[in-house]
């Protein structure tokens, strides 16, 4: 995907992200399709079923499912990444331009060998491989290496501080309300990080926590 967004920088497209960082794109925040304050690009949004699980159908996934039925009329060609398509809300598969599953293919000492990509455009699938060496030689020098999957971090700034969580895990009875809490600040956080994090601080490994929010 990044490197198809290049691609497309290149021609002179202005290329806007979502969920990571590149040194070509402008990261932006979700909300700001929910506010319809996107045309005219090419969008770039990484496991696109962080913000569009097929599980959820309300909330969210309705507020964002309106930017996708309209990304036509506004100019924007949407290309996303998922492990699994079936974990992508069904609603607005179909809409975007392209979807790329991706599969590492793993030589006998397990490292990755190579990269199988399945770019579907709603009118036809292709597979592009792509080596291990040629991935870190030519993609892996596009990304700001301080992206960050995600995040507690959107649109260049932290959205907390480390003191805010620390006062909210102070104030919070149980995991589930701290979850909750954390997920008022940022709702495209994953679970896991904010689980882990709370284990963590429950053993009193404060460090460990801080890292596994990314700030």
């Amino acid at each position: 995907m990044v490197a198809l967004g290049k691609d497309d920088f290149d021609s002179g497209y202005d290329i806007k992200s979502v969920t990571m960082d590149t040194k070509f794109s402008e990261t932006i925040s979700p909300l700001k399709l929910i506010d319809f304050e996107v045309d005219s690009c090419v969008l770039l949004i990484d496991e696109i079923y962080g913000i569009l699980d097929a599980r959820r159908s309300q909330g969210v996934n309705g507020d964002m499912s309106y930017f996708f039925f309209q990304c036509g009329k506004r100019d924007v060609k949407v290309v996303c990444t998922a492990q699994l398509i079936r974990t992508v809300d069904i609603r607005v598969v179909e809409l975007v331009s392209e979807l790329i599953e991706a599969k590492k293919i793993i030589n006998p000492d397990k490292s990755v060998k190579e990269f199988v990509y399945r770019v579907t455009n709603g009118y036809e699938t292709q597979e592009i491989t792509i080596s291990a060496r040629n991935a870190e030689k030519y993609i892996y020098p596009l990304y700001n290496h301080k992206q960050i999957i995600m995040p507690l971090y959107i649109s260049g700034k932290d959205i907390c501080e480390w003191g805010d969580v620390l006062s909210i895990f102070k104030e919070s009875p149980t995991k589930k309300s701290f979850e909750a809490e954390i997920k008022l600040l940022n709702p495209y956080v994953t679970g896991n990080m904010v689980s882990s994090c709370y284990d963590l601080l429950k053993a009193d490994r404060p460090d460990r926590a801080k890292r596994v929010l990314n700030l």
